[in-house]
């Protein structure tokens, strides 16, 4: 036998053991997609759940750093404190927004009526629309809005889970984050924990960016719609949808348009360069 060469049948025995490797990473990287697929609801609640803990940690951290609260104490604080924030906000301008809101929903016929007489000119737009089919009460719209019924509840099931999950992770961080640290391979489990705890500081500065931008957003567009007499309602949806980035401002914008064109072209020309503009 020549040095260097492997028998007949080690080499088949290592050519076997490449394939049955390549074959189960390629067969476990499918499994991992398919599962992020149908897990990908899951996956989002908890994200945003880490997200709003992360959150809360911020000032929490903050206040027993300088009270010297024991940390679970200074989070009942936070939340306390939050919800009271929330209390105050809803006291001053609920009403108004509540209001404003329930305008707007009365509305909707009004506006969609006045939307498709300035449209009539266009009538391949209507016909692709077809605006009738949303009155007529047809099994469509009745399914239509079963599923929104549906959705409505997922989505307050949902909000529930991710406050319990905030909660749960706010309270004890170092738990979980030890727990994700048991599974990467001994060696680097401590550069691991560095790097997580430094992901957490800078989503913690970039959420508080976030707030920030979406404070003063909504601060302009609630002064640009008030100038140009546009309910004050959406300048609020406006600063909750400049959390998502790119896609979040042109939604916001879509339902301020379309008011301002129920009352005329030039109104909601004004809107747009205002939203642009912002």
């Amino acid at each position: 036998m020549e040095p260097g060469k492997l028998p007949d049948r080690a080499a088949d025995r290592v050519l076997t053991h490449r394939s049955l490797l390549i074959v189960g990473v390629f067969a476990s990287t499918v499994v991992l997609l398919v599962l992020v697929w149908y897990l990908i609801d899951v996956l989002l609640l908890v994200f945003a759940a880490v997200l709003l803990a992360i959150i809360l940690r911020a000032p929490t951290d903050w206040l027993a750093r300088h009270t010297g609260l024991w940390p679970s104490w200074a989070l009942v604080v936070v939340i306390l404190g939050i919800v009271a924030l929330l209390g105050v906000a809803g006291w001053l301008f609920g009403a108004t927004v509540s209001e404003q809101m329930g305008q707007l929903t009365r509305r909707i016929p009004e506006i969609i009526g006045d939307i498709t007489k300035r449209l009539e000119q266009y009538a391949w737009i209507i016909q692709r629309i077809q605006p009738e089919k949303l009155l007529e009460g047809s099994p469509e719209f009745l399914g239509k809005g079963i599923q929104v019924i549906t959705a409505t509840f997922g989505a307050v099931a949902g909000f529930v889970i991710v406050i319990v999950l905030c909660v749960f992770l706010a309270a004890q961080p170092g738990l979980y984050v030890q727990g994700a640290v048991q599974l990467v391979l001994l060696h680097k489990r401590k550069r691991a924990e560095e790097v997580l705890l430094a992901v957490g500081r800078i989503l913690q500065w970039w959420l508080v960016g976030q707030l920030v931008l979406m404070l003063m957003v909504g601060l302009l567009t609630g002064i640009g719609l008030l100038l140009l007499g546009v309910p004050l309602a959406l300048a609020l949806l406006t600063g909750l949808l400049n959390f998502i980035p790119y896609l979040g401002p042109i939604l916001a914008a879509v339902p301020a348009i379309l008011v301002a064109l129920a009352e005329s072209p030039l109104l909601a020309g004004y809107v747009l360069v205002l939203y642009i503009g912002i």
